[in-house]
Order: C-alpha cells, then structure tokens, then sequence
C-alpha cells in the first residue's frame, strides 16, 4: 500500500510513521550499534585479552596426572603462543582496519549470536519514546510559541532559523525524558559475562551467572551504584546534541543550492536528495562526534579496580597473619581465598572483569563531565582518540537514513492502518451502552 490509498497523516500520524520506522531500521542494523558502542567504550577494542590456556588455568582444578600431561605439553604450548604472537603482531595494522568486523567477530565467539543483541528491548523502547517525546514537546512548543505571534484573523509561519530552534528545544526536553533507557540500553550493550570464578578450597565452586541482566536489574544497578541522578548520566552532552539537526540541515541547504546551480535546475530528483542528505547527516556527525564519544563513555559502567594485596603476600604463599591484619576487614576474607587457591594449584592469571574488558575505566579515570573526559583521551590518544568508533557511527547512520528512505511510504500506511483500527475500536467502546 503506498500513500495514494489513504489521506494525508496528521502530524501524529506522522510521528507514529517515524516511530516505527526507527525501530525497524534500527533493528535492522542493531548488531552494528552494538558494536559501535563497544568500540567507542573500549580502551583498547581490538587488543587481545588473556588466552584461553590462562584463563583454564584460573578457574580448572587439576589431577596430579592431569598436572603431569599439562606440565609436559606447556613448552609445545609456549612456542605455538611465540608463533601466535608474533602472527597477530604482523597483522595487527591490517586488523585494526577492519575494526568493526573484529570487533563483530569476537563477540560472536565469545558470547554467541546473542551478545550482537544484548540491549535490544531497552534501545527500541528508547528510540519508540523518544521520536514521540520529541513530537509532543515540538508540537506543543510549536503551538504556544505561534499562540504568541498570532491574532484571530492573521497567521504568521516561522522562520528556518526559529523552527531549527524550536527542533533543538524540543530535542532537549525529550532528552530530559527519555536518557535513562538510553543510559541503560548503553550499560547492556556493554555488558559482558562474568569472568568464571575459581574453584575454592574443597571442591566448591563460587556462583556464577552468566545470564545478562534486565532492563529493570540494570536500572536498579544504576541507582545503587550512582543514586537516582545515575540514570541521567550523559545528560549534558546529549543536550549539545541537540544541534546536529540544524548542522545537517544547515549543510544541507548549502549543498542543495550548489548542485542545482551546477546543473541549471529548480528541483533535485529524489536521489540527489538522498545522497545530499546523507553527505549532510556525515559532516554533522564528525563535527559532533565527541560529544557522542563522550557521552558514551560517560554511561559506561565504573568497574571497582580489585584492592591491592600486601606486599608480604606472595604468589604461591600461604597468608600470615601479619599480610591477613594490614589489609582491610572487608578486604582480608578475599585475600585469604585467593591466597588459599594459589596455593593449591599453580600460579594463574586474575580473571577480574576489568582485566577481560577495557571498556570501563578504574574509579580514579571515570569522569562526571565531557569535557575532562575529553582533555584526558586527547591527551593519552591524541586527536585521533577523540574519534575511535567513527566509521561504525556513521556506517549506522547511513544504513538507517537508506532504510528509512526506502520505507517512508510502507510506514506511513501501517500508521494510517493503526490510526483507523484504533478510531475503529474507541467508537466501539464509546457506543457500548
């Protein structure tokens, strides 16, 4: 069904339109916006984290025959690592260019299929909510502000420049709104599971859940680590973001009167305004690209850096009272269970979850603000910092503008569909006697 099988949409229907047609294209390119997030969260996204030979050695308890096979093939392990190593080292520059696609493969094989989708329901409920956010503050803003200009007997149309305002405001107060599920779609794209524990003394092995959170857990571990104000975090730079509507239209209209004085035409054809806007939609997001770095960084999930041992505690060493003592209370008792495992099995990597992950920074690094943010990666990274995750940005943003651009009119009739079901079924009930 296109659009000449129904009548024009109110400015509702429109939005219910736009709605849908978010959520669509977003689900379709939605292991892109996964990925997206971790690279742009990660400190170092494509840098390998410990093999799996350490990490079975962390978490497996061994037989003295099981030790004796593993002690004899550890040199033949050991240089196949060298061999390994030095592989990834010549490749390295070449992997790092197709970052997206190593990024998309790890996660594929260390969480499977699922882990491209961890956050799915947050972010279409935060995409659904916001278009709609956006058109009820816009509409209303639009209406008082004309209320104001207006009489009774003369009607007054806004300027680019106002109505870009007007988009702006609107764009701030849905912001206001709706972050928290924004925040928390973030925090689950983000989440990664857990690292298995080791076994302690006895045989007994520690919980361990590797099922991600839901949106509700998530929420409720925002407001226990950071308060209710948590669920906002972002929020400032997400307003500065406000202006990439009037920089993609701005640059718009500039390239619009520049091709139509090149070809002598009054009118672009509908490709040309395609691949216009898309040129437009790219330069608004490189300016303002490290505002949306930031704020994803800001979101991300603080991990607690492990308490640092003793001195006098050693690898391979059992706990004296004197190493037990100069710890903290709510320290000692995880000092003593991994000083007691060590002991028991050989020397082994810590499986913390800061150290599988980079993409969450220790408390003395996580920032409250952008801009000192910001100053830190430009100074640890350079300029460069500043834009990691900048083709998976704006391959997202493409892909969605293409699909929306295909879809409009598919959209537009299942929101008339459901504007006339509903009306349909709200006559019915109001005819009930």
């Amino acid at each position: 069904m296109t659009t000449a099988h129904h009548p024009p949409l109110t400015p509702f229907g429109s939005a219910l339109a736009g709605a849908l047609g978010s959520v669509f294209a977003n689900s379709l390119v939605y292991p892109i916006d996964v990925v997206k997030t971790r690279l742009q969260a990660i400190d170092d996204p494509l840098e390998d984290t410990q093999s799996d030979d350490e990490s079975e050695d962390a978490f497996t308890e061994k037989t003295e025959e099981e030790q004796k096979r593993h002690v004899e093939g550890k040199a033949l392990r050991q240089q196949q690592r060298e061999q390994l190593i030095k592989l990834k080292k010549m490749l390295g520059k070449k992997l790092q260019r197709w970052g997206m696609l190593t990024m998309l493969l790890r996660i594929v094989h260390t969480e499977g299929i699922s882990g491209v989708f961890h956050g799915y329901g947050a972010s279409m409920i935060g995409t659904f909510s916001q278009q709609f956010a956006y058109f009820f503050f816009h509409t209303f803003l639009r209406k008082t502000y004309l209320a104001r200009l207006t009489s009774s007997s003369k009607r007054v149309s806004l300027s680019t420049s106002t109505e870009l305002l007007l988009g702006a405001l609107a764009g701030a107060l849905a912001q206001i709104f709706t972050i928290p599920v924004s925040v928390i779609a973030t925090r689950q794209q983000l989440w990664d599971p857990p690292a298995r524990p080791k076994i302690l003394p006895g045989g007994k092995e520690a919980e361990w859940n590797d099922k991600s959170p839901s949106l509700t857990e998530t929420a409720r571990e925002i407001i226990s680590e950071s308060g209710w104000t948590g669920l906002w975090t972002g929020l400032k730079p997400g307003l500065v973001l406000t202006v990439n509507p009037a920089i993609t239209y701005g640059v718009f209209e500039r390239l619009k009167s520049w091709r139509l004085s090149t070809k002598g035409a009054k009118k672009l054809d509908v490709w040309e305004s395609f691949w216009i806007g898309v040129g437009s939609k790219t330069l608004a997001t490189i300016v303002t690209y490290p505002y949306i770095f930031a704020k994803v960084r800001l979101q991300a999930k603080v991990v607690e850096s492990p308490p640092p041992l003793s001195k006098e505690i050693k690898k391979g060493e059992a706990p004296t009272y004197a190493s037990i003592a100069s710890t903290s209370p709510t320290e000692s008792s995880t000092v003593l269970v991994e000083q007691l495992s060590s002991t028991e099995s050989e020397p082994s990597t810590q499986l913390d979850q800061s150290h599988r992950h980079k993409h969450l920074h220790p408390p003395s690094q996580h920032y409250r603000s952008a801009i000192p943010l910001l100053k830190a990666v430009y100074t640890e990274k350079g300029f460069k910092g500043l834009y990691q995750g900048l083709s998976a940005q704006i391959l997202k943003a493409v892909l969605c503008q293409g699909i929306l651009f295909v879809s409009k009119d598919q959209f537009e009739s299942y929101a008339w569909l459901l504007i006339v079901l509903f009306a349909r079924l709200r006559t019915r009930f109001l005819a009930k006697p």
